[in-house]
Formats: structure tokens, sequence, C-alpha cells
């Protein structure tokens, strides 16, 4: 392939490692990318910044040009947007139904997804569970498949202290109650569980808390020296801490859904039934002694298929009729 892909990125902060990723990603299947950098961000501004921020974006969108935005700026509205263009547009919608309250998925936005069709904009979902819910959600659109872009080199494993280790910000979806019963087990066998992350209770018993953000290298330090990541999760569709501690060489236990399943295959990190503590506890033992070769393999038949998704995602994009 020796198309051109323009990506914008509204979330230059949030999403800093993400665009590493698929920068990496993208030049893994030979795709040239001009990044477009002179659009303003829409962290921490309003209705008026995101309308400033999606009209300079119009503008960037010329014919037979394939551009790309990591964020769905306004929720299911966005691809109404920009339907008009003739050039090719696809929007990464992460969270087709938000943890938190967003602008651009109420009711009346949903009923504008359920009717809108296009020849040129294309919803791009990374896991088939979100795939599912967007097919619903826009069942006259283009929906295509690109897995969560990852690294293209695995850092090497360093020793570690038995760390069992929760990362990211704290949202309604992670379980305390589980949490709370599990930090005493852990500790009862020898390991050390630790918190990371933005809004977490400082007072959960038995796990070492550390509430307030963590920068980028702070986050890649906690994954690299934590002997596993444990991801307390009610729902998600997909998960970029769990990506990222990968590429630092650690494995993750996590439910089960279908992008656990693209990430960790059929291994026994996968806790089949999360309502039974002790199975949480057997699945970070084994995570927590399984060998190296292991996550080295995880990573590199990750990292394969989605490559293959990402080409197969491009070349469908491309291929629209005019």
């Amino acid at each position: 392939m020796t198309h051109i892909v323009t990506v914008a990125n509204p979330l230059p902060d949030a999403l800093y490692h993400y665009m590493i990723e698929l920068r990496e990603t993208l030049a893994r299947i030979n795709v040239s990318v001009d990044y477009d950098d002179t659009i303003p961000s829409i962290e921490g501004v309003g209705l008026s910044g995101k309308i400033a921020y999606l009209l300079a974006r119009s503008k960037r969108i010329n014919n037979n040009e394939c551009y790309l935005s990591t964020w769905s700026s306004v929720g299911l509205l966005e691809p109404w947007l920009f339907h008009g263009h003739n050039s090719d547009f696809g929007v990464i919608n992460h969270d087709p139904v938000p943890l938190r309250r967003q602008s651009g998925f109420g009711v009346g936005s949903r009923l504008l997804a359920s009717i809108f069709r296009s020849k040129h904009v294309q919803i791009i979902d990374h896991s088939p569970d979100a795939h599912a819910v967007l097919t619903n959600l826009y069942p006259h659109a283009e929906i295509i498949s690109m897995m969560h872009p990852i690294l293209s080199h695995q850092n090497v494993k360093k020793t570690t202290e038995g760390v069992v280790l929760v990362a990211g910000q704290y949202k309604p979806s992670r379980d305390l109650d589980l949490l709370s019963k599990l930090g005493y087990l852990l500790k009862k066998n020898g390991l050390r569980p630790r918190i990371v992350g933005r809004g977490w209770p400082s007072d959960l018993e038995a796990w070492e808390v550390v509430s307030r953000f963590a920068s980028e290298d702070e986050l890649t330090e906690e994954l690299t020296q934590a002997s596993v990541l444990c991801v307390p999760y009610k729902h998600f569709f997909q998960s970029g801490v769990m990506i990222r501690a990968l590429e630092q060489g650690t494995l993750s236990v996590s439910p089960q859904n279908s992008f656990v399943t693209q990430l960790l295959g059929s291994s026994p990190f996968i806790v089949q039934t999360p309502e039974i503590i002790e199975c949480w506890v057997t699945a970070i033992e084994q995570a927590v002694d399984a060998p190296q070769e292991m996550a080295e393999a995880l990573f590199l038949n990750y990292r394969e298929k989605c490559d293959i998704s990402w080409l197969a995602g491009l070349e469908l994009m491309m291929s629209r009729d005019a």
C-alpha cells in the first residue's frame, strides 16, 4: 500500500501514546502519514471550542484524500459533519456507550445516527463488542474494524518485585468491591497490591494507592516494574493500558470480552468467572509465574493481527465508490 493518510488527533495529551502506537502501526504496513497539526485541541474546551476545531478540520479534508480522526469530538453526530465531502473520512469511536455523560450521545443523537448513510464516511471500531454496538447505532453506515494499534517492539522485561498493579484514572466501571476483597488475599500470598491513577479512593485497605495523575514516563515505569496488571473493570470495549502493559512485557489479568480475547487469546489470565474472587487470585498468580516467552508470544501474535486489520480496513476505506 502506498496511500497517504492524514491523521488528526483532537486529544493530543490524552491520546499521546496512542498516536505513537498508531504511527508505528501504519509504518509497519507502509502507509505514508501526514499529521494534521494545524487544528486546535478540544481538551478542556466547551461547545464553541469544539465547533472551532471541527470547522478547522473540515477545511483540511480535501478531495481524493484519506482523512482519519482519532476521536469522535461530538459523539454520534461526528459523521454527519463530514458526509458532504468527496474524500474518504474515518472517525475512530473508542466508546460507543460512554461511561460518563458526553455530548453527542443523547436520544436525538442516537436518532440521527440511526438514519446516517454516506459513501465516504466510515466509523472505525477497535473491538468486536464495539463493532456490534456501532452496527446497531448506525444500521446504514459503514463500520470498519481496525484493532487498537500497538508499538512495533516490546520492552525486554526486567526483574519485578511481585507488584500487582491497577493503573489509570478511576471511573465508575472500576470494581471497588472486588478490589477491597482482593487486596488482602494478594498480600497474604506475598504480593504487593498497588494502584496508580487520578481519582481513586485512598482508603482501599490492603492497597497502596497513589491517587494522582501519572505522567507518560511514570506510567511506563509503573507498567515496566509491575509483575502483572490487574484490570478490575465491570465493562469496557478495549483497554489502552492493557496494550501498554504488553508493550512493556507485562501480562494482564482481566475479565473476558472480545478485546481481551484478541489480546490474550486462550491464556489462563482471563478470569472466566469474575464474581468468584479466588479465580482472580489464581489468574494473577499464574501471570506472575508465567515465563517471559509467553508475553513475547502474545505481543507478536497481537501485532500481526493488528497489522492485518489496519491493512484491510484502510483498503476498504479507500475503495469506496465515488
